[in-house]
């Protein structure tokens, strides 16, 4: 439609992000040069899985769609449009508003896949939901957040701790062991929050450990309807120095964030 001259979908949220189980409210603002017939305006909030990675052989794709919100905006009988469905010059704005429900994952990005929510309005000319018909549409993505209460997860307050060995040097000529004990208040964390880390080194060899190193590492697994996929992607680290032969390294609460 060229006598629409903007076109824009603007989120009451700055940020386009919101919770599982939030009401998302936003609107549609449209900037019309001239009188323009407008038969329906149609609200679409859609969230969608793809996956695609390639093997030995072929590749593997799967889609899959986990949101649908559909509506027909309010049009006869406001200020803006007349009875006889003529949008008049000018600034003009419908306003839209839907739940989320409150077990959507959250929105993700990563190498072989992604889950994305958006929203897409569209303005007919023509019918309802004709995609044939004389329409024109704008799209604008939203982020979502899944809604996860560490306060019902029976281990999430639990403190966890892990102690390891390795043998240094080769099988024929051994140079002695390095222990390493890593410990965390609890196992459950919120976004943003900083990770505190205890960790304790003995290097009982007789080699010098150049440095040392904990990371946060973030594994995923995308399913196909023929297969699955796993990668791991480190999101942040925390190195300290090295460790002179029949030395110990102490970490005291070093964070993570």
């Amino acid at each position: 439609m060229e006598k629409i001259d903007k076109f824009q979908i603007v989120f009451n949220n700055p940020s386009a992000t919101y919770l599982a189980g939030e009401t998302v409210y936003g609107y549609g603002w449209l900037l019309v040069k001239e009188p323009v017939y407008v038969s329906s305006i149609c609200l679409e909030a859609v969230g969608e899985a793809k996956v695609e990675w390639m093997t030995s052989s072929d590749v593997q794709n799967s889609d899959e769609e986990i949101f649908n919100h559909t509506s027909v905006l309010p049009i006869k009988g406001e200020k803006q449009i007349d009875e006889e469905g003529i949008l008049h010059s000018g600034s003009h704005y419908f306003p839209f508003e839907f739940t989320l429900p409150q077990k959507l994952p959250s929105s993700f990005k990563g190498k072989h896949g992604r889950l994305r929510y958006y929203v897409r309005m569209s303005v007919y000319s023509q019918g309802v939901f004709s995609q044939s018909g004389p329409h024109t549409e704008r799209t604008s993505k939203f982020a979502v957040i899944g809604a996860l209460d560490l306060n019902t997860e029976p281990d999430a307050s639990l403190p966890v701790e892990n102690d390891t060995f390795e043998a240094v040097g080769s099988w024929c000529c051994v140079a002695g062991t390095v222990t390493a004990m890593l410990r965390l208040d609890r196992k459950g964390y919120t976004i943003k929050e900083a990770i505190p880390v205890y960790a304790e080194i003995k290097n009982l060899s007789s080699r010098r450990i150049a440095s040392t190193q904990v990371s946060l590492i973030q594994n995923v697994t995308y399913y196909s309807y023929r297969g699955r996929f796993s990668e791991s992607t480190t999101l942040v680290s925390v190195h300290k120095g090295r460790i002179a032969p029949r030395g110990k390294q102490t970490w005291n609460r070093e964070l993570l964030r």
